[in-house]
């Protein structure tokens, strides 16, 4: 297995680049600079490293790179010039925003005399580490009701070779549900292959789903290995499943009922072993029903299904999840920093619309924000600092209203004020989410 080490500042570059890497079926090691990168130097053999130099003149590398088949420069300062970077063992540069095409050339080029030769197949470098991913990304943390169910159907899934449908809203982790997935499975050995089937318009998306033969189309240089042959003996995590077009749907269902498939442009028949996990933010009875989910596509990726529980609805988590991802940033800036009682109280408080990717990002903007060792509430984003709660408004019912009425005017109100959310609106009311919507569809003029 391939393994790859990224030095990058930015978490946000950092996790794009991850994905990229990833999703050719590598295992990604993550840190937030230089400095730290050397710190796993000896006794570590990455094939590719990632780094972002600042300091010019290789910076914190030295004369003398770590081992490695290849290293690359991220987003150089515009005074820094290769030619001055190869005696520090770099090979390749690479610019922000990252062309997934771009880096797979540079993953599978060999070095020649100090530079990549894209498109050929260099010798796999063993690794004898085990896969990281951004820290805490790797780890399901959470004890709360929800998450523990999770976690147990997740360990029963997991060895069964049938495909999974995870569900849940953005932000809350369906990529983190797969990979544990993939883990705890017989295939972990093998790869995992992501690819985000919204962000990729439909020709793309084929082609980088089945991949496709040189010459096939203006600019394909080169044969390309799609993510399906990619994943041979491993699995293939396609993320927001429903937002690929039906004509796409159409030849996946094809790929998933047969397990082969044509490359764009090719004439033989390619066959792969891989198990398939799927992802949607939207709940499968609403893609069905705005037809952007083949009902045939669906009962093939939803032998089994996961639903993940939205940030809201394990509020008890928030103080873990919270300590968690500052340890992840002060191990990234350096200077130690904690949340006051105050701080994780207005965590509490928030609705969380963006859910655990949310709140990393909150804990990374108030330990910026923060000038002391205590990150107070004020450091928080402000959108955090606005939504502040307020008292509970006053519900008059004038005399002669039915029971029926006051208990639809009363339920609409509070759907108000949750800003919509049903989840939060049927716990604030003290009802399931089930009644909710059984006393919603009651109403004529609502559409749930």
């Amino acid at each position: 297995m391939h393994t790859v080490l990224i030095a990058i500042r930015d978490p946000e570059v950092r996790m794009a680049l991850a994905k990229i890497v990833t999703g050719s079926g590598r295992k990604v090691a993550s840190v937030g600079s230089c400095r730290e990168a050397r710190r796993r130097f000896p006794g570590h053999e990455y094939d590719v490293v990632f780094a972002e130099v600042r300091e010019g003149k290789g910076g914190p590398w030295g004369p003398a790179t770590p081992t490695c088949r290849i290293a690359v420069l991220v987003d150089p300062p515009d005074e820094v010039l290769m030619d001055g970077l190869l005696p520090a063992g770099f090979h390749a540069r690479l610019s922000t925003p990252f062309d997934s095409n771009e880096v797979t050339e540079l993953l599978d080029g060999p070095v020649s005399n100090g530079h990549v030769v894209p498109g050929e197949k260099a010798d796999a470098v063993s690794s004898p580490e085990s896969a990281e991913f951004d820290g805490h990304q790797m780890q399901l943390l959470g004890s709360a009701p929800a998450m523990r169910q999770l976690k147990s159907r997740i360990e029963c899934m997991a060895p069964a070779q049938a495909p999974v449908l995870i569900i849940g809203e953005t932000g809350s982790g369906k990529e983190l549900v797969a990979r544990r997935l993939h883990d705890l499975s017989h295939r972990s050995d093998g790869p995992f292959v992501a690819i985000n089937c919204g962000a990729l318009s439909p020709t793309l998306l084929e082609s980088q789903l089945f991949g496709h033969e040189r010459g096939s189309f203006t600019g394909a240089k080169r044969r390309h290995r799609g993510v399906f042959e990619r994943a041979h003996g491993g699995t293939v995590f396609l993320d927001e499943v429903t937002e690929m077009s039906v004509d796409v749907q159409v030849n996946l269902l094809r790929v998933l009922e047969q397990g082969a498939f044509y490359r764009t442009g090719g004439e033989d028949l390619v066959r792969a072993d891989f198990r398939t996990v799927a992802a949607t933010s939207r709940t499968p009875a609403r893609a069905l029903s705005e037809g952007r989910l083949r009902p045939d596509l669906y009962y093939r990726l939803s032998v089994l299904q996961l639903e993940i529980p939205p940030l809201r609805e394990r509020l008890e988590d928030i103080e873990l999840l919270a300590k968690a991802f500052l340890a992840e940033v002060v191990s990234e800036e350096g200077a130690t920093k904690t949340l006051t009682s105050e701080t994780l109280d207005r965590l509490r408080e928030h609705t969380w619309p963006g859910n655990v990717r949310e709140l990393r990002n909150a804990i990374h903007t108030a330990y910026l924000m923060s000038e002391g060792r205590e990150i107070p509430p004020e450091a928080l984003p402000t959108d955090f600092l606005s939504d502040s709660p307020e008292p509970d408004p006053v519900f008059h019912v004038p005399m002669g209203t039915s029971l029926k009425e006051a208990e639809r005017e009363l339920i609409m109100r509070t759907l108000h004020c949750m800003d919509g959310s049903k989840p939060c609106a049927a716990k604030k009311l003290g009802i399931s989410l089930k009644t909710l919507y059984n006393r919603l569809n009651s109403y004529p003029t609502i559409r749930t």
